[in-house]
């Protein structure tokens, strides 16, 4: 039997085109109601659709998801990498998503 995750506050959220549904943007949070209110006032990403795509409050996972999305929609409004080529954490960070990943698949 595969344990349940408890709700979460946090995770992996992407802005999406209401038009087209592209991913205009990706991020990480440890609170998705309060970075939807941070998002609100910008005028540039303002006329998105905020939507959580990976819950998790643990911080390595979100940042190796917040990787992986990144490299797979390239979305135009991230202007640098999540996770920097020299990041001392990058193997763990991406390791740690990997294994969030496999652990839906059960």
């Amino acid at each position: 039997m595969t344990p349940r995750r408890c709700p979460t506050e946090g995770g992996v959220y992407g802005l999406f085109d209401p038009k087209d549904c592209e991913m205009m943007y990706v991020g990480q949070t440890k609170d998705f109601d309060v970075r939807q209110y941070q998002w609100s006032p910008d005028p540039i990403k303002r006329p998105f659709h905020f939507r959580p795509l990976f819950r998790t409050d643990n911080y390595s996972e979100r940042r190796g998801l917040e990787q992986l999305v990144f490299w797979q929609y390239r979305p135009p409004l991230n202007l640098i990498n999540p996770i920097g080529p020299w990041n001392p954490n990058r193997v763990n960070y991406i390791y740690s998503a990997t294994i969030y990943l496999k652990d839906l698949d059960r």
